[in-house]
This record gives C-alpha cells, structure tokens and sequence, in this order.
C-alpha cells in the first residue's frame, strides 16, 4: 500500500495526463539534480557541509574530477 505522498505524487499524473491527453512520461531518477544549476548545487552542499560541523571552518578548492574519484577510491575500506 501506498503511503500518503505517493498516493498525492499518483493523483498529481493523473490529473496531468487527464488534463493534457499526454501519456505519462517518467522525469528520470536524476530530475532533481539535473534542474539545478551547479552554482545551486554549490550553495546547497556547502551550506548542508556547515550544519555538519558547525563551527568549523569550511574550505572547498576545484581540482581535476580524476584527482576527487582516486582519493574516494584510496579512501574506500
């Protein structure tokens, strides 16, 4: 069984199929991700980064995408 928001997020495609006469079309796993502009997503990190360790300080320096994924690698138990 459905919980209430899933059954709210099921009546809101109905009414839009109904409404436009459009066969449902799925958004995607990562729709929400994909809406956010990367300076958006920045903000949001940075800021959920400072509720995580409050009073500290935060620095985030860009690097080269393969440098991020060798280190999570090395770092992996």
């Amino acid at each position: 069984m459905l919980r209430k928001s899933g059954r709210q997020h099921l009546l809101k495609i109905a009414y839009q199929v109904l409404k436009t006469g459009k066969p449902y079309q799925d958004l995607g796993a990562d729709f929400c991700t994909r809406r956010e502009s990367p300076a958006q997503q920045h903000v949001y990190l940075e800021r959920r980064l400072q509720r995580l360790y409050p009073g500290r300080t935060i620095t985030i320096t860009a690097g080269p995408p393969e440098a991020a994924l060798a280190s999570a690698v090395s770092h992996a138990p």
